[in-house]
């Protein structure tokens, strides 16, 4: 709000301490993001505030904790359109427009973060979550993607010891609609229904009947 040209200017800039809340008007963004501060970041509309990577970059990279980013378009990330990053904790992705990208939000060896409420459509992968546990995935439509969602491990360097897998995560009030493959699962724990009589997700492919 500031007069700074970029959204990243406005991340970087001396007086945006921990806790800070930024707003970003209206616009398209061609912008690759860093954010590395515990602050909340919001577009003015979800429809008409975008950040688009070009397909050179991710758009959005959080490596920090206790993050909020929500109220955006993010598309053409190269790779990954939202990527959070090792170690980090308390992010909270919420009400955004994810498209085109490999891989459309990307978890990788973090734990206790919310994905809330995005719609995730067009991507290789809608949401991939990799050796992350107990993050809390719910109420987003993922959508016309070719795997929906993946939980699974990262892959193995010999000269470390073996990481664990995507254990403990909670998926539920989610659409699964029209993806090649809806859901792929290969950690434990993970809990795809909450108690009756509040339920699990709604999968466009799925014929049976519901208990309840």
């Amino acid at each position: 709000g500031l007069g700074y040209i970029t959204i990243q200017e406005a991340i970087n800039a001396n007086e945006t301490l921990n806790g800070h809340i930024i707003f970003v008007e209206e616009g398209t963004y061609y912008e690759h993001l860093t954010i590395n501060k515990s602050i909340t970041l919001l577009g003015e509309n979800k429809e008409n505030t975008i950040i688009d990577g070009n397909g050179t970059e991710n758009c959005v990279r959080i490596k920090s904790d206790n993050v909020v980013f929500g109220d955006f378009t993010t598309r053409n990330g190269h790779f990954v359109d939202i990527r959070v990053y090792e170690n980090v904790s308390g992010v909270l992705i919420r009400n955004n427009i994810i498209l085109d990208s490999d891989w459309g939000i990307y978890l990788g060896l973090c734990s206790n973060n919310i994905i809330e409420e995005n719609l995730v459509k067009h991507c290789g992968s809608g949401v991939f979550v990799e050796s992350s546990s107990y993050n809390l995935i719910i109420m987003n439509t993922i959508v016309d993607n070719h795997y929906g969602i993946v939980l699974k491990t990262v892959p193995h360097l010999p000269e470390f010891p073996p990481p664990s897998s995507s254990n403990f995560n909670t998926i539920y009030h989610n659409n699964f609609i029209n993806n090649d493959f809806q859901a792929l699962d290969y950690g434990f724990g993970n809990t795809w229904n909450d108690d009756y009589p509040l339920g699990g997700n709604y999968w466009s492919d799925y014929t049976g009947s519901d208990l309840f």
